[in-house]
Parts: structure tokens; C-alpha cells; sequence
């Protein structure tokens, strides 16, 4: 049965304003609070912070838990977390307001806004539109690079030279990219007239009041900004800061208060105290899949469906020292965050249960979007290799192209770089996919040669194989290469 909430209207006004830091749970929370505050009690965050609003009042807002430990740092509900993918609502929410002003046309082809083109490996660039971009079907491959301390993301048109390209037939399936979003921080920035970080700020978190939320913190603000951790051998370490070269996936920072303005943009219908930032029209086309059909569930920059029989507006993050959830209920007028600042989704997805638990009752046994886990390279059977064959080509890469032999037989694959010697790879083949994974001193980006873990994920081409490959450097990127392959003759003559 729902529980309503029955605190003040006069706590909306004092929880809205700037400083107004934690708010008492009421008794409905009570249980939620406890379960939050057990996820620091017991070591599995250095710090949680959660806001949750109802009808335009904050009902509960509070931090548990340091912010930043080496001087004893408590988080509040404004301390200012990285949100991670949940930047990506912001991002396409700045871009819609462009749709509004007659700047951008969501089904147009993305590269009528760039400076430089996105290529096609499948497909036609014609098909990457704006729309299936922001919906994840634009065909681009998994992406993500994080910069360290004095690294520097290089321009984006350089990021988008190097890995701006589809890989799959676009809006013909899902496949979740970060890249994508930093394409749209680039148009965002070229046809806003100012940088991506400046459009946000003056058309977006200004004049929705959200002071302690930017592409970064703040100036006057880093004390309040909270420390990422990561814990190694049962010690929380502090991770270094970094940036990105796709910020409009992953670069912005708030805090739970802010982020319950941020909602009330939605849940206004594109209005809060009386200011239209978005269309209704916009706001409204934002809560809509387009592309269930080849398994998105995203609309316009957030994931759509429903929890405890609710309908939801979702978008979750995670990185190096981050985990975070804003869940908005425009049917129930009804919002929440979680922000932590260590990367157990564990914690933050227990603590979300414990919210919707209070706020809507226990699972009534409706389907949810959980998976169970995937089965291990080991655990799988071998099945019938359709690729066996020997085959050369190139990896396409931005320092250039890198000479590849590949051998493929029903018990083993192997390969060979630039006529160097080759390598075993594990190998999981199908008649419709080949994957590969091995270890190779391959350039990643601008980090030189690193030992970099390498997986090919390979399917059938006319006349041998082409897909992606990706290079992993743990915790620090992973990034996506085009790989074409030539199937050999054999002693017959027969390829």
C-alpha cells in the first residue's frame, strides 16, 4: 500500500535554497535512512548522500559518512559528488533547449552540425541521426578514457578523428556509448554559440538555481566537493582526479539538493518557479523510446520504464570512485538521488531498494531489469568455428594502420602484429561472431605503448572479417579500433 508523505510545505522552501544542506527523514523514511546509513557503517562506501522531493518539497535530505578522509570531511546533501552517466541527462536536456530555438533537428544526421565527419563502417553516416545518438542506437562502439592528473583530453574534433565511427548498422541495435555523448557535448558547443561547459551553466543550472552543480566544481566550491575512493586490500585509496574526452557523458558535478532541482524540471514539464526552460513538447519527447524494437529503453537522454509499478525516468553512473542513481516518478510528482563517492553499485543500488521501498512498498514481483550473471569464458562450450581460416589486414588506428595475420582453427586462434611473432588468444567463436582477447604494447591514445588488454569482437564480412577492437588499459580507458581482415587461400586456391 503507498504511503503518502505529510511533511511541511514550509521545508520546500528552506531545502530549495542554497545552503539548506540535510533535512530530517520523516517517519516514512525512517527505515530507508537506517538502510542508507548501514551502507557506510559497514564499509562499503566511504559516503552516501541522498535527497529525496515529493510534491515540490524536499522530505528528506542528508549525508552519511566522509566526504574526504584525510581531514575528517562529513558529506551533507550539498557536498558535491561526480554524477557520472547521469551527466548525460544534462547533456541532452541542454540539447533539446537547441531543438526548441530551431538549432538542431533530432532526426537529421549528426554530421550536419560537426566540423568533422563520423565514418560509417556500417551503415551510412546518414543514418547516424542526433536522435539515435542520444538513444544509444547511432551504431557507435563502447567508448570510455579518462585523463589523470596532468594529462589533458586532447580537442574533441581530434577525439572524434580518431574514434568517431559506427560500427554497426545505425538504429539497428543498442549498444551503450559514452563517445556518443561527447560527439553531442561538440554540436552542443558549436551551435550554442560557447563552450559545452558555459551552455550549461547559463542556460541551464543558472537559472534553475543550481548553484553547487557545473562541468567540474565550481570555482569557491572545492572544499564541498567530495574525494573519490576505491578500496584495495580493505583500505579505502584516495583516486587521483581526471577528466575526460566525452564530457557530455560524464564530466558534471552536483549534489543531492541540486540534482532535486534538476528534477523538477521534468516533473514541471519543462517550468519551476515560474520559468520555462524547456518546451512541454521537448520535455515530453524526452520520456519516450523510440527503439525498443532493437532493445533500447532510452528516450531522450534517459532510460524509461517502470519500478514498483511506477512509471520512471532513470539514469544511473559509474567510474573510478563513483556510483550514483536520480530516479524521477512524473506521474507521482515525485523524485530522488543516491551519490557516492566509492564505486560499489552495490551500496547505491541497496540503498535505491530501501528508498522506493519506503516510498511505494516492497516488490510486488513485477519483472525487473535484472540479469542473472553471465557465464565465464570457461564456462562456455565450444561451438562450431564458421571463421576457421587464415586472414591478414589492418587495424585502422589514428597513428596508423597496424599490419595483423590472424590463424583460425575449431580448437584455437593466434596472431600475429606488425610480422611479429604469434600469440595464443582465447577464443569464443560462433557462426555469427568471432571474439578474441589477448595482450599486445598496441598505442593507446596519447599514453604511449602500454601493456593493453585487447579484445576482438569479429564477424563474418564478404570476403573475410571485419568488427571492432577494443583496447582496455584498466581503469584508465577503453578504446574502440576498426579492424578489417582478408580471408587467405588455401593450398586450393579456395578462400
Amino acid at each position: 500500500m503507498e504511503r503518502p508523505f505529510t511533511f511541511a510545505a514550509a521545508v520546500a522552501a528552506f531545502a530549495l535554497q542554497a545552503g539548506a544542506q540535510n533535512v530530517e527523514a520523516p517517519p516514512q523514511l525512517r527505515a530507508a535512512r537506517d538502510a542508507v546509513a548501514a551502507e557506510v557503517e559497514r564499509g562499503y562506501t566511504p559516503s552516501i548522500a541522498v535527497a529525496v522531493l515529493q510534491h515540490g518539497a524536499v522530505v528528506w535530505a542528508e549525508g552519511f559518512g566522509l566526504a574526504e578522509r584525510a581531514h575528517e570531511r562529513a558529506a551533507t546533501a550539498d557536498t558535491i559528488y561526480r554524477l557520472a552517466s547521469i551527466s548525460k541527462t544534462f547533456t541532452a536536456t541542454a540539447l533539446m533547449q537547441l531543438v526548441d530555438r530551431g538549432r538542431i533537428e533530432l532526426d537529421a544526421p549528426v554530421d550536419r552540425y560537426l566540423d568533422v565527419p563520423l565514418i560509417a563502417r556500417a551503415g551510412s553516416a546518414e543514418q547516424i541521426t542526433v536522435r539515435r545518438l542520444l538513444n544509444h542506437t547511432g551504431g557507435l562502439p563502447t567508448h570510455w578514457n579518462f585523463f589523470f592528473g596532468d594529462e589533458h583530453a586532447p580537442p574533441r574534433a581530434d577525439s572524434i578523428r580518431a574514434y568517431g565511427f559506427a560500427a554497426f548498422e545505425p538504429g539497428t541495435r543498442t549498444n551503450y556509448c559514452n563517445f556518443a555523448f561527447g560527439v553531442l557535448d561538440h554540436v552542443i558547443a558549436r551551435l550554442g554559440g560557447k563552450s559545452y561547459r558555459d551552455w550549461l551553466v547559463t542556460e541551464l543550472l543558472d537559472p534553475l538555481g543550481m548553484a553547487d552543480t557545473d562541468v567540474g566544481v565550481r570555482p569557491g566550491r572545492e572544499l564541498r566537493a567530495a574525494l573519490g575512493y576505491r578500496k584495495a586490500k580493505g583500505e579505502w585509496t584516495a583516486i587521483d582526479d581526471y577528466g575526460f574526452d566525452h564530457d557530455g557523458a560524464s564530466a558534471v558535478r552536483s549534489s543531492a539538493n541540486d540534482l532535486m532541482r534538476f528534477a523538477r524540471l521534468q516533473l514541471g514539464r519543462g517550468e519551476v518557479d515560474g520559468r520555462r526552460l524547456l518546451s512541454e513538447a521537448s520535455t515530453l519527447a524526452m520520456r519516450k523510446p523510440t527503439a525498443r524494437a532493437v532493445g533500447s529503453t532510452f528516450g531522450i537522454g534517459w532510460s524509461v520504464g517502470r519500478e514498483r509499478g511506477q512509471a520512471v525516468l532513470r539514469h544511473s553512473g559509474g567510474m573510478p570512485g563513483v556510483s550514483t542513481q536520480l530516479l524521477v516518478f512524473p506521474a507521482r510528482d515525485a523524485a530522488f538521488a543516491v551519490l557516492t563517492n566509492g564505486d560499489d553499485r552495490g551500496a547505491t543500488n541497496r540503498a535505491v531498494n530501501a528508498v522506493l521501498d519506503a516510498m511505494f512498498g516492497a516488490p510486488s514481483g513485477e519483472a525487473t531489469n535484472a540479469k542473472p550473471p553471465a557465464a565465464g569464458d570457461a564456462d562456455r562450450p565450444a561451438e562450431t568455428v564458421a571463421a576457421a581460416g587464415r586472414y591478414r589486414g589492418d587495424i585502422l588506428h589514428p597513428d596508423g594502420s597496424v599490419p595483423v595475420a590472424l590463424e583460425v582453427t575449431a580448437a584455437a586462434a593466434r596472431i600475429a602484429f606488425d610480422g611479429g611473432e604469434p600469440q595464443e588468444c582465447r577464443m569464443r567463436a560462433s557462426a555469427s561472431a568471432l571474439t578474441l582477447q589477448c595482450t599486445h604494447r598496441l598505442p593507446v591514445g596519447h599514453r604511449g605503448n602500454p601493456d593493453t588488454s585487447l579484445t576482438f569482437e569479429l564477424a563474418p564480412a564478404p570476403h573475410g572479417l571485419c568488427g571492432v577492437l577494443y583496447a582496455t588499459v584498466d581503469g584508465v580507458c577503453r578504446l574502440p579500433f576498426w579492424v578489417e581482415l582478408a580471408r587467405e587461400a588455401d593450398a586450393n586456391g579456395k578462400r
